[in-house]
């Protein structure tokens, strides 16, 4: 068997979350790096162990395992554990990962572990936690073949118990947000996005948003009239609900930054993870949704088409009766691996909804200010299947203020656990 440590990567960055632009210099002073990568095999158990030191910070460490040259994949990964897939600190103890080589027969001579350390400030592509836990461990997986269920993404526990966020490549892109057939804000204009974030692969469910401390009932209600499936989209939900009720002297979004009331659905979603979640800004979920297509749908198609839109999204013209709202993941994913970007459900954004509002070349753009309480709608996108073709589009947006459903967003950075005396919190 062989051990290969690999430099993971190092790209400095800031947060995307207001509320934490500021980083110190010291946070990039050192680059995590592992060594004294040791790998052996109990002969009689089969548990195969890794021991590793790691140096310069703290990093997200993740395992490559190749067995006779094939590279194990998703349910082969359910028992690797320990010191792995997730924010380790840094220091002279050695750390270590187990992994049970679960219907391999013999692996000790064909045995591979390739290990990378990554910046805690540019974490692996996906980043997942339970929901069923209160401050249950982060893990990071380097790709969806790493994701440790049958099938992966695809798998019924990424829509239920889990929570899996896709890492988007924004930072430093420019690019044209809007249409050429658009008007006003939705007119063609440049966008730049400062950082990475990341993005759920899926609308949140009713069994994700139950798990999390959702408060409202389990009902007909709660699902738009199809309980009884937990893999449905949260319907039924307003902004207040969400992060809270603006008013004289909470304005919310982008007055208070990231922010977020007690009480709300997203602040007890915080209670239960480390991470700051959040909704999206709109120019954020249309990067995200675009997954670099230019087009109205994601293959970059440019014309208005039944055909390419029934790949993608539940809309009038395949929901039976309109309407009616579909289990998340059903339809084609995007090139990054996002489901359901188009029809279905609506989603809300963070930025307020203002229709005089005419489009303009931007970095991080905030949305309309409405530090004068003037507005009452938040920006919706993605459209739902109540709509018709011509309107489930990439570019195209809404207002709207109650009864519509979201995807959550966060930083993309590791944050602490209580382990390496750093606070939870991006820097």
């Amino acid at each position: 068997m062989k051990s290969c440590p690999k430099g993971g990567m190092k790209m400095k960055r800031k947060t995307i979350f207001a509320a934490a632009l500021a980083m110190a210099a010291a946070a990039f002073a050192a680059s995590p790096e592992i060594a004294d990568v040791e790998v052996s095999q109990d002969p009689s158990t089969r548990l195969v162990t890794v021991k590793y030191t790691l140096s310069g910070a703290a990093a997200v460490v993740t395992a490559e395992i190749s067995v006779g040259g094939e590279r194990m994949k998703n349910l082969q990964l359910a028992a690797l554990y320990g010191d792995v897939n997730r924010r380790v600190p840094e220091g002279a103890e050695r750390k270590t990962i187990f992994w049970m080589p679960d219907g391999l027969g013999s692996t000790a001579d064909s045995l591979s572990v390739e290990l990378t350390a990554w910046s805690v400030h540019n974490p692996p592509d996906y980043m997942m936690f339970n929901c069923m836990m209160t401050n249950a461990t982060v893990r990071y997986y380097a790709a969806s073949d790493q994701i440790p269920f049958e099938g992966g993404i695809s798998n019924e526990l990424c829509k239920t118990e889990y929570l899996l966020l896709r890492k988007i490549p924004a930072r430093g892109i420019q690019w044209r947000m809007g249409h050429s057939t658009g008007t006003g804000d939705k007119a063609l204009h440049w966008v730049t996005l400062s950082s990475n974030y990341y993005i759920a692969v899926y609308d949140m469910t009713a069994q994700q948003a139950k798990y999390l401390g959702f408060s409202q009932s389990w009902d007909s209600t709660f699902i738009d009239g199809y309980s009884g499936d937990a893999r449905l989209p949260v319907s039924g939900v307003s902004p207040a609900d969400l992060r809270g009720a603006t008013g004289a002297t909470w304005r919310g979004w982008p007055q208070e930054g990231h922010d977020v009331l007690p009480g709300s659905q997203i602040w007890k979603f915080r209670g239960a993870t480390p991470i700051e979640l959040d909704l999206p800004t709109s120019a954020q979920w249309e990067f995200a949704a675009r997954a670099g297509s230019g087009g109205l749908y994601p293959d970059g198609t440019d014309t208005t088409s039944e055909e390419v839109l029934g790949r993608y999204a539940w809309y009038d013209g395949n929901a039976s009766p309109a309407g009616t709202v579909h289990q998340v993941g059903m339809k084609d994913a995007n090139a990054w691996g996002l489901f359901d970007v188009l029809g279905n459900v609506f989603n809300y954004c963070l930025d307020w909804f203002d229709p005089s509002t005419t489009a303009t070349d931007a970095t991080d753009p905030e949305g309309p200010d409405n530090s004068g309480g003037t507005l009452s709608a938040r920006t919706v996108r993605g459209f739902s299947s109540w709509n018709n073709v011509s309107q489930v589009t990439l570019f195209n947006s809404s207002g709207l203020n109650d009864g519509r459903s979201y995807r959550l967003c966060a930083p993309c950075y590791a944050p602490g656990e209580g382990t390496d005396g750093e606070e939870g919190a991006a820097p």
